[in-house]
């Protein structure tokens, strides 16, 4: 009986047992088209560009004006006590200044200039350059306020001395200044100049008659007549009748006598 028992316990142990497993279902993967391709590094878009951060700009900007009406060399210190801007305490602010193109940085006493397009700081440059653009006219004077702060005060003090001509607007405003060349103007008798000036001038209304008196004509403006333009005459194609006659094969006796 027992030998039976320990045949039976073996044989169990024997027997292969057989144990549930839980399968979850695994979700399939992203098609290609979805999936992030990587591109090489050839085709691969380029990082952004860096750019000065607003607060940046508008310190830049505030500087350029400060320096601009200021009209001299300013260090760090004198810039700060200016515009409040702490130079050293914004980063990369310093290097912006100097790689500016409106402002020139002085290494020997490490000052800031404002830098126009013309270098004006006195009557004397501005004579200067006036002269050197005496062959192209005069100069526009909004091109050069941005050179000197006192250039008005400068052009009427010039134009009262009689050194340059000023030309205005309507509301008498300087708009054009000119070198004046004093070897060019010519000494006229005060008996000339009075009797320039008390010739009247007629109303424009009046000029045709006023002319007309004087034996004079107004000038005539000829206009050339436009070409018409004349409808295109559509041509005919011409049809004509052609007798065909086979001459090629005469002899062959093939067609009869030929007409």
């Amino acid at each position: 009986m027992e030998e039976s028992k320990a045949a039976l316990k073996k044989r169990m142990l024997a027997t292969p047992t057989i144990t549930k497993q839980h399968i979850t279902a695994s979700h399939p993967p992203p098609p290609q088209s979805q999936a992030k391709r990587k591109l090489p590094p050839a085709l691969a878009p380029p990082p952004p560009a860096i750019h000065a951060d607003v607060a940046t700009n508008t310190k830049v900007y505030t500087i350029i004006n400060a320096l601009r009406e200021k009209g001299e060399a300013l260090s760090e210190k004198e810039i700060m006590r200016l515009t409040a801007v702490h130079i050293g305490g914004t980063p990369g602010l310093r290097e912006i200044l100097r790689n500016n193109l409106k402002i020139e940085f002085i290494p020997q006493d490490k000052t800031y200039r404002y830098k126009p397009k013309y270098t004006i700081r006195s009557k004397e440059d501005l004579i200067t350059l006036l002269q050197s653009h005496a062959s192209q006219g005069g100069m526009e004077i909004k091109e050069l306020l941005d050179s000197w702060s006192g250039l008005l005060g400068a052009v009427q003090e010039l134009e009262k001395e009689g050194h340059v001509l000023v030309l205005k607007t309507k509301d008498q405003k300087p708009r054009i200044v000119y070198w004046n060349d004093k070897s060019l103007n010519l000494e006229m008798s005060k008996e000339f100049q009075n009797y320039w000036h008390e010739i009247q001038l007629p109303k424009e209304s009046d000029l045709a008659k006023e002319l007309e008196r004087a034996g004079l004509k107004s000038m005539e403006v000829f206009v050339a007549p436009k070409p018409t333009d004349k409808p295109k005459e559509s041509k005919r194609r011409s049809h004509k009748r052609i007798k065909l006659t086979n001459t090629h094969l005469e002899g062959l006796d093939i067609l009869g006598p030929i007409k």
